[in-house]
Parts: structure tokens; sequence; C-alpha cells
């Protein structure tokens, strides 16, 4: 998966890849988490358009990533329902060598989603939520001093 983030960092209204939707977001192996929290966090609560869910997937190394990212989205935006998925499919290449490639799949809303019993996990108390807030890098002259004087 390539991420959109990767291709056109800091613009949160891509349209280079008009078939997959703004809300859509593929997670990859080598971006950070926190630059997906802030992707995230501006698609659900700042954007113009304030999309209510999100779908995050990844594939092969970038599942590792997924399951925390969420866990952290959960605790920084109030109310997200959980619906997890997992998918197989079958690639073939050009010189008839099959792989099976799993995708991860969760979707974050703020509306209820379809619980069929499997994969559904609820909000989790708002008293866990500590509401998401930039860091700014801090300017040391503004204390009244710098490091190493």
């Amino acid at each position: 998966y390539i991420s959109k983030m990767e291709e056109k960092e800091g613009d949160w209204n891509n349209t280079d890849h008009p078939d997959i939707p703004q809300n859509e977001i593929r997670i990859s192996a080598k971006s950070g988490v926190g630059r997906y929290v802030r992707y995230v966090y501006n698609l659900m609560e700042t954007d113009e358009k304030k999309y209510d869910t999100v779908i995050l997937k990844a594939a092969g190394r970038a599942m590792e990533k997924v399951v925390p990212l969420v866990e952290i989205l959960k605790r920084r935006i109030k109310g997200l329902h959980q619906l997890n998925k997992i998918t197989s499919t079958v690639e073939t290449k050009g010189d008839g060598f099959e792989r099976t490639i799993i995708t991860l799949e969760i979707t974050l809303s703020k509306e209820m989603l379809t619980d069929d019993g499997i994969g559904y996990q609820e909000p989790i108390p708002e008293s866990e939520v500590e509401e998401y807030k930039e860091v700014m890098p801090r300017d040391d002259d503004e204390e009244g001093g710098s490091r190493g004087r």
C-alpha cells in the first residue's frame, strides 16, 4: 500500500487517487504513527467535511502499526465505534507465482456500526479519552533562556 500522506505530505484533500475515498487511509510500514494520528484527527475533527467514519487499511508489515494507531485514536477522539475485518486476496504474478495478501481493515466511526458480533468494539468510556492537542515545538528563547548557556 502507498500512503496518501507519503505522496502529498500535509495535503489533507489529496485528489491524486479519485478511486480511493478521502476517508480511507492505507497505512504504510514506513510512516510514523504520529502522522496518521494527525491526519485522522484532521479528517474527523477539523476538516470542512468532518467525516464521521474513517477506514484504516493495512497489509503485511503495516498491520503491526494499525492496531496501536487505532488505540491512540480511540483515546484522543471521543465516541469512536470500531469494527475490524480481516480479508485475504490471492495475487498472481506474471510468472504464475501466487501469493496471498492478508489485509486488516479497521473502521472507526462516531456513528453506531453494525454489530455482527464479530470484530465490533464499542467506544471506550469518555473518562479515558484525552482530547488530541497537537504539540508545537517550544522556542527556548521565549522561556527566558536557552540550553547550554
